[in-house]
């Protein structure tokens, strides 16, 4: 799993409201990754859908991916830059590799945006994450 993909989920997982079942996040234009929380708690892929379907759950800064009767854990403390009893609302940038991902809460999600410079030209790129009902502040 590629590593922004595991931060943006354990700051998502971390913000969202406990009473959301489903949220989105947009890649690109019209590239939508919608995500189901599952019984158990966990939050699985389910458009588009992936082979092995994995089930997140996020503990503060503990990313567990389980796949296929395995489960993995990862601990983005270091990447995060934050504790174990984090104030997530008040994350509002950290790294991804050598570029920096800003974080901007919303009242219904959160946008994640990642700048580069190519050539003197400076470019961004937006990630929405989008939920619907219990607004956050």
């Amino acid at each position: 799993m590629q590593s922004m993909l595991m931060i943006m989920l354990v700051v998502v997982l971390n913000l969202i409201p406990k009473e959301v079942s489903m949220f989105t996040m947009e890649m690109n234009k019209g590239d939508v990754m919608r995500y189901a929380k599952q019984e158990d708690g966990g939050w699985s892929l389910v458009q588009p859908q992936s082979k092995s379907n994995p089930t997140f759950h996020v503990a503060g800064t503990k990313l567990t991916v389980k796949a296929d009767d395995r489960a993995q854990t990862l601990d983005l403390a270091k990447i995060l830059g934050v504790g174990e009893n984090a104030d997530w609302h008040k994350l509002k940038q950290t790294q991804t590799g050598t570029l920096p991902l800003q974080i901007e809460g919303k009242t219904n999600g959160v946008d994640f945006i990642l700048q580069a410079k190519k050539g003197a030209e400076s470019v961004s790129q937006v990630i929405n994450v989008r939920w619907q009902g219990k607004e956050t502040k």
